[in-house]
């Protein structure tokens, strides 16, 4: 996240361990908030989701907000998560 409360990412990292829970229990997710003069002056949020098979295989899956399209804020740090995580299971 960039310029956004820190409560916004742990948001998209809860809804996006809640589907892959329902997969497999072992489920980790990172989060990082940045501010100040190094991340810019707009804020925004995306999220990558990365997974590694029993092989080494490794599936990443990454989105984040449209400044075009969510400009309102219609688009909820939950639905940020859910969507990563479904199209990491794509």
């Amino acid at each position: 996240t960039l310029r956004v409360p820190p409560s916004s990412g742990a948001r998209a990292a809860h809804s996006a361990k809640g589907l892959l829970h329902r997969l497999l229990p072992d489920v980790w997710v990172h989060t990082d908030n940045y501010r100040g003069k190094g991340c810019g002056p707009s804020p925004g949020m995306g999220i990558r989701l990365t997974a590694e098979s029993t092989t080494g295989v490794m599936l990443t899956a990454e989105t984040c907000l449209d400044p075009t399209r969510d400009a309102r804020g219609a688009v909820l740090p939950e639905d940020l998560g859910t969507k990563a995580a479904a199209m990491l299971l794509e």
